[in-house]
């Protein structure tokens, strides 16, 4: 694709998730790329590069957010160097783990020094565990026994998110060591996207970052912003009481058809547990002994590389997604600016102004506790999406590919681009929120 030397070239960097792949996020790609050659607000026009970093796929993934992230971060490195770090912008968007990835790989960055060349303008999350996993109902032996298998099948990586054994630290480092709370806080725009529901994988607080409640009343929609926000996606609104208590009336509120349908949808999840459990137990437990041996070889090969090397003998180019846009000004209206303005500055107070009466407080430990205070010191903006589906955490990103989600869904990632979009076409929003 032919460029255009008097754009501005802003990198975009995306980070997939436990036991992802490139390929995952293929449809936030794809909007990005669509979003940004037809919603450019001047002749100022940022031309976008994607860059997704390869090399830490599947069980790689099971070796620890420190090791993926040194790997990406050479993968980063090396990509910067071939392109002669010839980018005025950097932004970046990590799903679920990946965000934890990302975090780290921006303290590595800030360290190396790299944003002295480039300027840091929004760092995003989709439905990422930034106070880690956990169940807080320590009675239920179901939940006991998937933090058990968490921490036991999904290698490093499962450790650090529970936050238990020798590895608990990481992620408490991500908030405490400068590097680290230095490359986030650089960023311009710091945005999370979260579910409130139907997530089987990431709980509320943890992507929302906050300590009011595990999960949240999404009975009050956001109506006041219609010119921006499609008739299909539904942000809830945490700063209005809810309507109903519907985290208490979801298990008593049943009549006898709900009652055959929540029956048969268990018989058949049971079936397929016992069928498959022992192929998945295997197949992790497999992953995890590879996991140890991947990260072992990586600490060894380290000790004879200086800086950022490859550590590999494969190319590090050989797998890299790299997709550049074409800007196209086109101008955007005055009163649909502003409305976009209102809109992320009600959703960066949003946790200031929370408002769900029926919400229990979290009892966070010690380290969790840390980590939530520190990063409610940096000013994000929150979007909480409700999506019906029976697997929000897939949807939200659409990471089998935007034609396997439905309507909602696609309408709901489109909307998250834009905003994405806005924020970097617009420097004066985050002196409006502070």
């Amino acid at each position: 694709m032919k460029q255009n030397n008097n754009n501005i070239k802003h990198l975009y960097i995306l980070f997939h998730g436990l036991w992802g792949n490139h390929k995952h996020m293929h449809a936030i790609r794809d909007y990005l790329l669509e979003y940004n050659e037809t919603t450019q607000r001047d002749s100022s026009a940022h031309e976008i590069v994607v860059f997704i970093p390869c090399k830490s796929g599947y069980f790689k993934t099971f070796d620890g957010i420190d090791i993926v992230g040194d790997r990406t971060f050479i993968e980063i490195m090396e990509f910067l160097k071939e392109n002669d770090y010839a980018f005025q912008y950097i932004s970046c968007i990590g799903y679920s783990m990946g965000g934890l990835v990302a975090r780290y790989c921006m303290g590595k960055l800030y360290a190396a020094n790299v944003f002295s060349r480039m300027k840091p303008k929004s760092f995003i999350t989709f439905a990422t565990p930034h106070i880690g996993v956990e169940f807080f109902n320590k009675q239920n032996y179901f939940y006991n026994l998937l933090r058990l298998l968490g921490c036991t099948f999904l290698g490093r990586s499962g450790r650090q998110l529970f936050i238990k054994g020798s590895y608990r630290k990481l992620l408490v480092e991500l908030v405490t060591k400068d590097i680290f709370v230095k490359g986030l806080e650089v960023f311009e725009n710091k945005l999370v996207f979260c579910n409130v529901e139907n997530d089987r994988v990431v709980s509320f607080y943890t992507s929302f970052i906050t300590n009011k409640c595990e999960k949240c009343d999404y009975s009050v929609r956001e109506n006041d912003f219609e010119h921006i926000i499609p008739r299909e996606t539904f942000i809830v609104d945490v700063t209005v009481p809810p309507k109903t208590n519907l985290i208490a009336s979801a298990n008593s509120d049943y009549n006898v058809l709900n009652i055959v349908k929540l029956v048969s949808k268990f018989s058949i999840l049971t079936l397929l547990g016992v069928l498959l459990s022992p192929f998945i137990l295997l197949l992790n437990l497999g992953g995890t002994l590879y996991s140890y041996y991947s990260v072992s070889v990586f600490k060894l090969a380290a000790k004879n590389f200086e800086n950022y090397q490859l550590i590999s003998d494969d190319d590090i180019s050989s797998d890299w997604e790299e997709v550049r846009s074409v800007a196209y000004p086109k101008d955007t209206t005055t009163g649909e600016s502003k409305e976009w303005s209102s809109f992320i500055l009600k959703y960066s107070q949003n946790d200031d102004n929370f408002n769900q009466p029926n919400s229990k407080p979290l009892d966070l430990d010690q380290d969790r506790s840390i980590i939530y205070k520190n990063l409610s010191n940096i000013k994000w903006i929150r979007i909480p999406y409700y999506l019906k589906t029976f697997n929000s955490h897939r949807t939200i990103v659409a990471r089998d590919g935007i034609e396997h989600v439905n309507d909602q869904g696609r309408k709901t990632l489109k909307f998250s681009i834009k905003l994405i979009i806005f924020l970097q076409n617009n420097t004066n929003i985050d002196n409006k929120i502070q």
